[in-house]
């Protein structure tokens, strides 16, 4: 498998929604996985590979470096409106292999770090549920 693809109108908040705001780092799209740089306080697209930039959710708004997006990281997000990019009952992770991208828990491979973003309630529906380990996937 690969990453899924999300398009920005494919992106809403669902039930349960919590969401926070945060000024973009650089442009990121709605359905961006994001970290939050702690010196700067500005978002940007997460590096699934990198225990030291955990997600801190996905954003539900597009914008441009200095812009303030929305982020969601609990709840119900709704990531397929034209399309079904989720399979049911898989875990989906922040991508180790693409910054910002959303991946199924099957594209990790042993010494990979990975960050759990939710598992897929329906094709179109993640219930969030981020999950930052502390150390590698192991052989």
């Amino acid at each position: 498998m690969a990453d899924i693809t999300v398009l920005d109108t494919d992106v809403d908040e669902g039930s349960n929604a919590e969401t926070a705001r945060v000024e973009a780092g650089e442009t990121m799209a709605a359905g961006t996985v994001l970290w939050i740089n702690t010196s700067t306080g500005a978002g940007h697209p997460s590096d699934g590979g990198d225990l030291t930039k955990p997600p801190a959710g996905i954003t539900v708004n597009q914008g441009n470096t200095g812009q303030e997006v929305k982020y969601q990281y609990g709840g119900e997000i709704e990531l397929g409106d034209a399309g079904a990019p989720l399979t049911i009952g898989m875990l989906y992770v922040a991508s180790a292999a693409n910054n910002g991208k959303i991946a199924p828990i099957t594209d990790i491979v042993a010494t990979e770090v990975y960050y759990i973003l939710g598992w897929a309630r329906t094709t179109k529906i993640l219930v969030m549920n981020l999950v930052k380990p502390t150390v590698a996937r192991s052989a």
